[in-house]
């Protein structure tokens, strides 16, 4: 029943069944369709109680509103407008869109048929995969499994906890662009940071980050914690750059610097800093206190 690539085109919306088509004297210029309503565009099939088709080519449908998209979207409104200029269909008043496993549910969306996206101004809560993401702004990409979430990101898991001010989540990849304030917490790890990429390969038991984060960023695990201004994960290195510290999970270990780096195949820590600002640690054994600095410390 919707739209196109590209420009916008007239859009030809078919009657396939209704109980009485009228024509109501006060509006000439529109057919009223009543009664076990169906209306076909395309692909995609409209069921309603109440319908209203204009001469100019707009489309307005009311009560139970059910739009059925092959193979596997259907979306429900208490009403649908549809216009021949315009390229998405509006939906509005306790919206919900499934598509395959995924439910959006919002107070009014656009939908676009050709691309099955679907966007929102008005908040909207999603479920997929044992997540449930809401947010004030946002674009679902259906086919792909892509949100673009803004205001108030919240996606909780029974385990995950991600709160963002902005977030582009492709969810079959496990992979997070944040464009703002974003917290994360889960039991391997929590972290903040101002804007970030990360994919996490959650395929071996936990989850194991590669990307970056930066804005003081701050990650923390089991064994302790990383601060600096921004934190990459390689698959063999992770570095942290610009006012960087590192402490033990027990805090009897800290160390600074301007620059650090971990090598995953040996555990090999690095810590780097220059004449004007020495690389720093102090470690606390007991009622011994170790302090140590230069330009370049390892363990």
């Amino acid at each position: 029943m919707l739209l196109f690539f590209g420009q916008a085109q007239a859009q030809t919306v078919d009657i396939l069944a209704a109980d009485q088509i009228v024509r109501d004297p006060a509006i000439t210029k529109a057919q009223r369709l009543l009664g076990n309503v169906q209306l076909g565009h395309q692909d995609g099939v409209l069921h309603c109680d109440s319908a209203w088709r204009f001469d100019d080519g707009v489309v307005e449908v009311f009560g139970e509103v059910r739009m059925e998209h092959p193979p596997s979207t259907v979306l429900l409104a208490d009403y649908i407008g549809l216009k021949p200029d315009v390229d998405w269909v509006e939906a509005r008043g306790e919206v919900r869109l499934d598509h395959e496993s995924s439910t959006l549910t919002a107070p009014s969306l656009y939908y676009h048929m050709a691309s099955k996206q679907a966007r929102y101004t008005e908040g909207a809560r999603i479920t997929d995969d044992g997540w449930t993401v809401t947010s004030q702004t946002g674009l679902y990409l259906a086919e792909d499994a892509l949100f673009q979430l803004g205001g108030n990101v919240l996606a909780v898991s029974d385990q995950d906890t991600l709160r963002s001010d902005s977030l582009h989540w492709v969810r079959p990849d496990d992979h997070y662009t944040f464009w703002g304030a974003t917290t994360w917490r889960s039991p391997e790890f929590e972290f903040t940071c101002q804007a970030g990429d990360l994919a996490l390969d959650t395929e071996d038991d936990g989850k194991r980050p590669t990307g970056w984060l930066a804005g003081a960023a701050r990650v923390a695990d089991g064994s302790g914690t990383v601060e600096g201004d921004s934190l990459r994960f390689g698959v063999e290195v992770h570095e942290a750059h610009g006012r960087v510290r590192l402490s033990s999970a027990d805090r009897q270990t800290v160390a600074h610097g301007q620059r650090a780096e971990q090598h995953l195949s040996d555990s090999l820590d690095l810590v780097f800093g220059d004449a004007a600002n020495p690389a720093w640690l102090r470690q606390i054994d007991g009622e011994d206190t170790l302090h140590i600095s230069g330009l370049e410390l390892r363990r």
